[in-house]
């Protein structure tokens, strides 16, 4: 199994299980940098022409899309979510409410709290928006593969991050 594994290019990341020199480790942690940006090339195609022509930030778009899979959040779950620190999710939410496209409303569970969702015209797009993004995209290359290599494709990842995630 594991030949198999290395002769197949994407699926590299099974890699990780096996323990490594430091200079195949290093060899290995940049081919799988390049994957990731090949993958991000594929994923975001078209995304720069779209980003210009809607006025918004990459970061903006980013909020939009998340806020598209949640009825409702927090600005401390947005910026946990985003990996970005709570002032810089607060000035992106004050120039997207500036623009009309994100609501904030006190929490009806905790009135200490904001809850911030998409504006009404904004959410009735989200759909579309996330068939048309990132999301779509790989959705249409994921139906290329077999249901046996996206379950290996998902585990890789899985297993990636969890190392990532122990190594701090």
């Amino acid at each position: 199994m594991l030949r198999s594994l290395r002769a197949d290019p994407a699926l590299k990341l099974a890699y990780l299980v096996v323990p490594t020199s430091t200079a195949t480790a290093t060899a290995e942690a940049r081919e799988i940098v390049g994957f990731f940006r090949s993958l991000r090339r594929h994923l975001v195609k078209g995304s720069r022409a779209e980003l210009a022509r809607s006025g918004l930030t990459a970061a903006q778009v980013s909020v939009i899309s998340l806020l598209g899979t949640h009825a409702s959040t927090t600005l401390s779950e947005l910026s946990r979510e985003l990996e970005l620190s709570h002032s810089t999710v607060s000035g992106i939410i004050d120039r997207l409410q500036a623009k009309g496209l994100v609501n904030r409303r006190p929490s009806q569970k905790d009135r200490r709290y904001v809850e911030i969702s998409l504006a009404e015209h904004i959410a009735s797009q989200a759909p579309t928006l996330a068939d048309d993004g990132p999301i779509g995209r790989l959705e249409a290359i994921l139906k290329a593969a077999t249901a046996e290599e996206r379950r290996t494709i998902k585990e890789g990842l899985a297993l990636l991050v969890r190392f990532a995630d122990t190594a701090g």
